[in-house]
């Protein structure tokens, strides 16, 4: 990944969105659940999709947004898993991914167990400046 994708278009939410759609398989089989209880659930396999995916940023100037974007996608397919057996992710609803990752950064800037550096906060801070 190269710094140009840090620039003022790259951190517009529908650019990140679709650039991290690409990450994902077209569609996510969802047929098998792990059931805890009736109201707790997993799809095999998801978490460890989702942790390679994010884990591909790692140290990547990138990292805090994109992690943040793969596990709020995540958390979407999840939800969608309770009631759905296949996810075409063309079909997932960006605006529900977009107010779970926005709420995830906003959390996420004030814990200082993340140990953020001043230049993950900045450009969590040009991210919003840009998308709000």
């Amino acid at each position: 990944m190269t710094l140009n994708k840090l620039d003022a278009s790259g951190l517009y939410f529908p650019i990140l969105f679709e650039r991290a759609l690409q990450d994902w398989p077209p569609i996510i089989e969802m047929r098998r659940l792990e059931r805890a209880d009736a109201e707790n659930y997993s799809v095999l396999g998801l978490a460890l999709q989702v942790d390679n995916i994010a884990d591909s940023y790692i140290e990547d100037p990138e990292e805090i947004i994109m992690r943040n974007l793969h596990t709020a996608i995540f958390s979407s397919i999840h939800s969608a898993a309770k009631y759905s057996v296949l996810m075409e992710m063309r079909h997932l609803r960006s605006s529900a991914v977009r107010a779970n990752f926005h709420e995830r950064l906003r959390k996420a800037v004030c814990i200082k167990a993340l140990k953020w550096t001043q230049a993950d906060i900045a450009l969590v801070d040009r991210y919003f400046a840009q998308n709000l």
